[in-house]
């Protein structure tokens, strides 16, 4: 990595970068960059070291989530209440 990027079209490049990340770390199916969009990226991150720094910091914020989740999940017994209270709530309702 060369460092941080320097002038207006490396501005531009960290703006954009800034708004595709969340989808290129997440790796989203509702919403996934093009090949294209996937490949400007990549050669952005190889080139700017404060938005591959972003990028790692989202990786690690997202690991640090999926582990939180195996650590918390509620108890089978506590969803199947939940279950039956929205079902017992929600009966008759036309939705």
């Amino acid at each position: 990595m060369t460092g941080r990027m320097q002038g207006p079209r490396s501005m531009l490049e960290c703006w954009w970068s800034g708004r595709v990340l969340d989808r290129y770390v997440e790796q989203r199916p509702a919403t996934p960059l093009t090949p294209a969009e996937r490949d400007r990226l990549e050669r952005h991150l190889a080139v700017c070291e404060r938005c591959a720094t972003s990028a790692a910091e989202r990786r690690r914020v997202l690991a640090a989530l999926d582990r939180l989740g195996d650590h918390h999940a509620p108890p089978p017994a506590s969803l199947r209440r939940a279950h039956d209270l929205v079902r017992d709530l929600t009966d008759g309702d036309p939705r």
